[in-house]
């Protein structure tokens, strides 16, 4: 079901803070995206409580975007230091960047409407902003339902003044 133009919130975030993720790495095809759902069934996420662990997120992040299309994804958590995560998880800083951040309220299965939207609608209608070099990342917060799918969360792309 497609959504409306209202159904869509996007926020840019000025002063993003830096965040250590740590997960479950992964490397894909465009065509082949549909295996990221199985890797975050393959991702155990740290029990609550687990020293150094950010409560209440999970991000699934897109970063070292290749020219033919590739691209890699991590599943994971935020870690408040590298002290703290397990030896032979993937790492990666997401820097302290300005992002544009759209939340997704439908099921996690609609996710590419989302990642559409922003590439297709909002970036042209919005030109004093332009995507950035960066990683791209959904953030799961406390209202998400991983059993169910549902609950919203949010997609941050990296965006820099135009011009």
């Amino acid at each position: 079901m497609a959504w409306a133009e209202s159904d869509r919130r996007v926020r840019v975030v000025k002063e993003s803070r830096e965040r250590l993720v740590a997960g479950l790495n992964g490397r894909f095809t465009p065509d082949a995206t549909a295996a990221i759902l199985e890797q975050w069934e393959r991702f155990r996420t740290p029990p609550p409580g687990t020293p150094g662990v950010i409560p209440g997120a999970w991000y699934g992040v897109c970063h070292n975007y290749r020219a033919d299309g590739g691209f890699e994804y991590l599943c994971g958590v935020e870690y408040m230091d590298a002290s703290r995560v397990p030896a032979g998880t993937a790492r990666l800083i997401l820097p302290a960047i300005r992002y544009a951040a759209v939340h997704h309220r439908g099921h996690v299965s609609t996710v590419t409407e989302s990642w559409r939207y922003m590439y297709d609608r909002w970036l042209p209608a919005h030109p004093e902003w332009r995507l950035a070099e960066g990683p791209r990342f959904e953030l799961y917060g406390p209202g998400f339902d991983p059993e169910t799918g549902q609950g919203g969360f949010e997609i941050w792309f990296p965006v820099e003044a135009a011009g």
